[in-house]
């Protein structure tokens, strides 16, 4: 077994924006570290009508969700988690596992000063390799009456947003502070996992002993730790 996090970087497109009267239209997602991109629509997991996303949901927690130890998406923590997890209630699913959440969206919003704080804002400045791609308004109306090229548009724009938020959070983790620990055991990187860190002073804060400052030399994040955890650090 990895000491090192499994990290899922993913995206909903859905109709409609809250989920009591909405529904799930495509999921996708990029293990973090990897280069596949992975889409699944309700074309692929069929239910009993052509909006029916239970099976979809269903299948994306049994065998995506339960296999993440923590998520990265952009505004999940008020839409695509909540979502998933209303459609999961109504649908009569057991709750699914709690998986520790990264909201781009939340932890870039008052760390920088962007124009505004949407993904493809931050995706134009920084330049990523995916832009966004626009699907017509429409075409998650069309999705009601089985317009399968609709559907195609609807998921590759999923698919585009995927691999921005993956572009972007590799970019952007090391300028966070407070990153989730990404390996189990040992003094290293939060945002990177790397051992080669080097000390850099000591950090006042609201301790009462002060902290060690370190800096990481392979992503050029900042983090601090106690003194003897220090120790560990060559």
């Amino acid at each position: 077994m990895s000491d090192k996090a499994r990290i899922l970087v993913w995206d909903i497109e859905t109709r409609g924006l809250v989920a009591d009267y909405g529904s799930i239209l495509c999921i996708g997602w990029q293990w973090a570290g990897e280069k596949q991109v992975h889409v699944k629509s309700i074309h692929d997991v069929p239910g009993k009508h052509p909006l029916d996303d239970g099976p979809l949901v269903k299948w994306f927690i049994k065998n995506v969700w339960e296999k993440a130890d923590m998520e990265v998406g952009w505004y999940n923590s008020r839409h695509d988690v909540p979502f998933l997890r209303t459609r999961a209630l109504l649908k009569g699913q057991p709750p699914p596992k709690e998986v520790t959440s990264i909201d781009m969206w939340a932890k870039s919003k008052f760390r920088f000063k962007f124009s505004n704080n949407k993904l493809m804002t931050y995706a134009r400045h920084l330049h990523t390799h995916k832009q966004k791609y626009w699907t017509p308004s429409d075409d998650f109306e069309k999705v009601l009456y089985g317009d399968t090229a609709a559907m195609k548009r609807i998921v590759k724009h999923c698919r585009h947003d995927v691999e921005m938020s993956n572009e972007l959070y590799e970019r952007l983790k090391p300028w966070w502070r407070n990153h989730p620990r990404v390996r189990y055991a040992g003094v290293c990187c939060r945002s990177c996992g790397s051992q080669k860190l080097q000390r850099r002073g000591k950090a006042f804060t609201a301790h009462k002993n002060p902290q060690q400052r370190l800096h990481c030399q392979n992503c050029g994040h900042w983090m601090q730790v106690s003194m003897k955890e220090a120790e560990e650090v060559l």
